[in-house]
């Protein structure tokens, strides 16, 4: 689509954004079926309908390491005046290595989120799909207990895995504002985010207006 003058275009997360609520607007005004058909890969439930596609990125709240290292107490020797100096010294370098490794494997002791997989994401009415380079897998919106939004880009979910693992992940991507609110119609309508509409960025209402997108259906 080509750009009116001083209309300036949406970022890919703005337009996201701009598809989430009319997504949303088409569902309460069951006109969903107006909307473009996405095609996939794999094969759809009955009734299933795909809302969006894009990439994504999971996170894990993991630790790198236990707090183990690999303590260095050989010992050096060497005679003479200069030797002195060479034993010292080569005690020194040993003393800051051990210190360097110590605190390189407390570091990594401490959890912190670290993406465990990419690839393409698709939200559909039913349930998330990833793919990745590697694997296919897939959660339907009941098995997700909790949701809320870390930022724009940013859904951490809490759920159970089909072998019985409680995990906490986080989704990021800019389709993640449709997962949140998807998952929230479907399981838990009173959620606080979802009822106040924060998942709307602060600004983003100006934001469209000004653009050659202008405001879609549902905008408030």
């Amino acid at each position: 689509m080509r750009q009116p003058p001083n209309q300036p275009d949406l970022s890919n997360l703005d337009a996201a954004i701009w598809h989430t609520v009319d997504i949303n607007a088409a569902l309460d005004q069951g006109s969903l079926h107006r909307r473009p058909r996405l095609a996939t890969t794999f094969p759809l439930l009955d009734g299933e309908r795909v809302l969006a596609q894009g990439s994504f990125t999971l996170y894990d709240f993991l630790a790198a390491g236990d707090g183990t290292y690999m303590h260095n107490s050989s010992f050096f020797y060497a005679r003479g005046g200069l030797g002195a100096a060479l034993t010292l010294g080569v005690a020194a370098s040993q003393i800051a290595g051990n210190s360097r490794r110590k605190r390189a494997a407390a570091a990594a002791a401490v959890p912190r989120w670290t993406p465990i997989s990419s690839g393409h994401l698709h939200v559909t009415t039913h349930r998330t799909c990833f793919q990745t380079a590697a694997k296919f897998f897939v959660w339907d919106y009941g098995s997700m207990t909790t949701a809320q939004l870390m930022a724009s880009h940013q859904m951490q979910f809490t759920g159970s895995t089909d072998d019985g693992r409680q995990v906490s992940w986080i989704v990021d991507s800019v389709w993640a504002a449709l997962l949140f609110t998807i998952w929230a119609r479907r399981c838990h309508a009173q959620h606080p985010q979802y009822v106040s509409r924060t998942w709307v960025p602060q600004g983003w209402y100006e934001r469209a207006r000004a653009s050659s997108y202008g405001l879609p259906r549902g905008a408030s």
